[in-house]
């Protein structure tokens, strides 16, 4: 019985070995190499949701005139902006 422990726990440490990724798919990212940020444009659309608040939750359209209107918030100019900073906005 000692044995097939030994057995076993060799085995689930070379499989724990195997999951990890030695070998990654795409090349690392250069220091001071920039990540492009997808801002919202006309059209798009954005999920707001607010905890505990099933009335203000919801799918919003960024209109032609570049804005988003939120329950109790009124428009809110979207265009431009990065999920992040929407999200600064509407907090």
């Amino acid at each position: 019985m000692k044995q097939f422990s030994r057995i076993l726990l060799g085995a689930a440490i070379v499989f724990t070995i195997c999951s990890v990724n030695i070998f990654p798919t795409a090349e690392p990212r250069a220091a001071g190499v920039e990540i492009p940020v997808y801002t919202l444009g006309a059209g798009d659309w954005v999920k707001v949701s607010v905890v505990g608040e099933s009335d203000l939750s919801g799918e919003f359209e960024n209109s032609g005139d570049g804005t988003i209107v939120v329950p109790l918030i009124g428009n809110i100019p979207a265009t431009g902006l990065s999920f992040r900073q929407l999200e600064q906005e509407i907090t």
